[in-house]
């Protein structure tokens, strides 16, 4: 797949990939650093980092898509949907962890491709989130 993304141009290749939508916001572009973080994770944290930016994982966001539950509402903020998009980026009832740990109020899909690995799980297990 990494050869894909440096044949083709980014914006063409991520087009042609039909679906995945979180992943491609969160995965912007192959990143070596980010890489090597994951690498260095425990097979637990991997598979919770994994869930987060596929957004395959225990929220009701993606509950809801697979039957599992009838409402995909947020229980901290009751706002939005339950997704790791919203649950990383803009629930109002995270401020505070968010900025403790990421350093950031909220974020934006493009400052996401850029947390820190380490960073982005302790701001996970602080907020009790996917069974961390």
């Amino acid at each position: 797949m990494i050869r894909n993304w440096k044949s083709q141009k980014l914006q063409e290749y991520r087009q042609s990939i039909h679906g995945q939508r979180q992943g491609k916001d969160f995965l912007k572009r192959p990143s070596v650093k980010r890489a090597g973080e994951l690498l260095n994770l425990s097979r637990n944290q991997l598979r919770i980092m994994s869930a987060l930016l596929t957004g395959h994982c225990h929220l009701k966001g993606h509950l809801l898509k697979i039957g599992m539950v009838d409402s995909p509402g947020c229980d901290r903020c009751h706002q939005a949907l339950e997704t790791a998009s919203h649950i990383l980026c803009d629930c109002e009832a995270l401020v505070v962890l968010r900025f403790m740990h990421l350093t950031y109020h909220f974020l934006q899909q493009d400052d996401s491709a850029n947390m820190s690995v380490s960073k982005t799980l302790h701001f996970v297990q602080s907020a009790e989130l996917l069974n961390a």
